[in-house]
């Protein structure tokens, strides 16, 4: 169950790292392409103090993230299921408490 554990780390570092950027090169001063949480940040951004419609950069800022994001959701939804089916496995096998899995409650 380790192995599954750690590769379920590494995949939702790269979700991360997908939807955030490489902290590591944006750190060290090397060009990162633009992100999800980037683009959707400067639409909010150029949007929060105006009543005008959103630019057709924008709308085409919108549209790439949006393009980007649909891999990532699926993603993200194929971790949450094996992070269920881990619990469960847990569970059954009598593990102690984890932090965010809540035990099966039997009474006395």
């Amino acid at each position: 169950m380790t192995k599954e554990l750690v590769e379920l780390e590494r995949r939702l570092a790269e979700v991360d790292k997908t939807l955030n950027g490489d902290a590591t090169l944006a750190y060290h001063e090397f060009e990162t392409p633009t992100v999800i949480s980037s683009r959707i940040r400067n639409i909010m951004n150029g949007l929060i103090s105006t009543t005008s419609a959103p630019t057709t950069t924008f709308i085409n800022s919108y549209n790439d993230a949006s393009k980007q994001f649909a891999p990532v959701h699926a993603e993200v939804k194929a971790i949450a299921g094996e992070v269920s089916r881990i619990e469960n496995l847990l569970e059954q096998s009598g593990a102690p408490y984890t932090p965010g899995r809540l035990p099966e409650w039997k009474g006395q």
